[in-house]
């Protein structure tokens, strides 16, 4: 699935237009012919419109097969519509419209920002009224015969999803499972807050730091890092995982991770922490570290701190997961904030 472009809408019309499938006209109330100007006329209206959030369903063989939609999106009230339709009968019954359902559901609320999602379906399409209900969409109202299906009425079953069951819905499918990735600058605290939620969880703790360094700071090779912290991920439905290191699997890590935590902390509070932690491990190795690397707070390490690791594109891809994830993602820039991020953490 992914959203519609300008130059599928020939195909979009080719595949599923010619002609529309007699299931579809039933249970959306759609016209049983459409000319081809009509569809690509609308479809165009739709690609170029802002406020249209228009996906295409497409098969293993990239097929056109459905489509999933928010439209009458209303700023004020953060709300809006939704609506999908699985053209072809070959693609139903499999899974796949219960998870574009899903998945527009989550981009409502993730990246829309969204407060409501509403939909209307007919009481004769029980399938999909029972997709919708294990997506989290409660009944709100019913209008009695506004339909007919053959010679019978039917009802327009009236259903929405608000923001906070979202949440709910999410944290059930969840379950058990937690999966935490802290990220931020060094001397800011990371290990030492990655290894304290671990323990209170009860999870798999990896720091990226004894990955990355053999004994006598060795640094591995990439590809071999890259490796165990695949390993790790796919052995472990939850996890805690402490470090930047965008060359292990970073961007899999902050798209499976449930929480992001990023310890933004000034630069002279990270060297202050760093110089602290020296000292108080001078001459031994850290539990975050791998055995034979002695901490050390040499020049290098203290330009990385002020300036390498602040560097314009680092500062850049921190935006770019604030922007991207920031819907799970909590910035921390002083101990205040850190102290109140833990008191949530001890009755998570």
């Amino acid at each position: 699935m992914r959203p519609a472009k300008a130059e599928d809408a020939n195909p979009y019309y080719d595949q599923n237009y010619c002609p529309l499938d007699k299931e579809i006209i039933r249970m959306t109330g759609s016209r049983e012919y459409y000319t081809k100007e009509e569809v690509v006329e609308f479809f165009q209206n739709a690609v170029r419109d802002p406020l249209y959030f228009f996906f295409l369903i497409f098969s293993k063989d990239g097929q056109i097969v459905g489509e999933s939609v928010i439209n009458e999106v209303e700023k004020e009230t953060k709300s809006g519509n939704f609506r999908i339709a699985i053209f072809r009968e070959e693609a139903r019954g499999k899974g796949l419209g219960s998870w574009a359902v899903k998945q527009t559901r989550d981009f409502a609320f993730q990246e829309l920002k969204l407060h409501r999602l509403s939909l209307e379906v007919y009481s004769f399409n029980k399938r999909a009224e029972h997709v919708y209900r294990e997506a989290g969409f409660q009944i709100e109202g019913i209008l009695r015969d506004a339909v007919t299906d053959g010679k019978d009425y039917g009802n327009v079953i009236l259903m929405s999803i608000l923001e906070e069951e979202w949440k709910k819905k999410k944290r059930e499918q969840r379950g058990n499972r937690l999966k935490v990735a802290v990220i931020g600058h060094s001397g800011c605290g990371k290990s030492t807050l990655a290894s304290w939620i671990a323990k209170q969880q009860g999870i798999p703790l990896l720091h990226l730091d004894q990955v990355h360094w053999l004994p006598g700071w060795v640094e591995r090779p990439k590809e071999e890092e890259r490796q165990m912290v695949r390993e790790f991920l796919d052995s472990h439905d939850s996890w805690v995982i402490d470090g930047n290191y965008h060359s292990m699997e970073y961007e899999r890590r902050m798209k499976e991770a449930d929480r992001i935590l990023f310890l933004d902390f000034p630069r002279l509070v990270c060297l202050y922490r760093a110089w602290k932690r020296a000292r108080r491990y001078r001459g031994r190795t850290r539990d975050s570290m791998t055995e034979g690397c002695t901490e050390k707070l040499d020049l290098e390490f203290i330009l990385w701190i002020l300036y390498q690791g602040r560097s314009r594109k680092a500062r850049k891809e921190y935006r770019r997961v604030m922007k991207r994830y920031g819907h799970k993602t909590v910035r921390i820039c002083n101990q205040r904030e850190l102290d109140k991020e833990r008191q949530k953490w001890r009755t998570h």
